[in-house]
């Protein structure tokens, strides 16, 4: 899949994922109201879990962060799409986080993962991530000298 098409894939499956998660607000206010509802309310759940995962990250996010690390191109283009898309939805922040600080580190001894096949545009767009993104939590371990930018 093109890069244009990862990302358009994104954005399509994060409004999904934010109308399914709207169902579930919707029918809650109104499941204590009879049996029927609270069915809806239980069906809508149900369906958001069930697509979650594949809908969050292309290729489904259970193992997305191991396929980065272990430098799987496609599960890379991904991240850097997502990334870039910034996608809004249940979780999306907490992934966004994940998925930066996956990408921007190498998975061990050997080569850097960005010599694995991705455009010194995609690496650069790594490193140009403003620290603003950093969660306020890690300000003690950058000032601890442990952080280096």
């Amino acid at each position: 899949m093109s890069t244009v098409g990862l990302k358009e894939t994104i954005v399509e499956n994060a409004e999904e994922l934010v109308r399914l998660h709207s169902r579930i607000h919707e029918t809650l206010e109104k499941r204590a109201e009879s049996l029927q509802d609270r069915q809806k309310w239980e069906q809508a759940c149900a369906e958001f879990h069930a697509r979650y995962d594949l809908l969050a990250f292309p290729g489904g996010y259970d193992g997305a962060l191991e396929r980065i690390i272990s430098g799987d191109p496609l599960a890379m283009e991904a991240a850097v799409c997502f990334l870039e898309c910034r996608p809004y939805f249940f979780r999306s922040g907490y992934m966004f986080k994940d998925i930066l600080r996956k990408s921007k580190r190498p998975g061990g001894p050997g080569p850097c993962r960005w010599d694995l096949g991705l455009s010194d545009a995609a690496h650069s767009h790594f490193m140009l991530i403003s620290d603003e993104n950093v969660p306020q939590s890690t300000a003690s371990v950058r000032s601890s000298g442990l952080y280096k930018s």
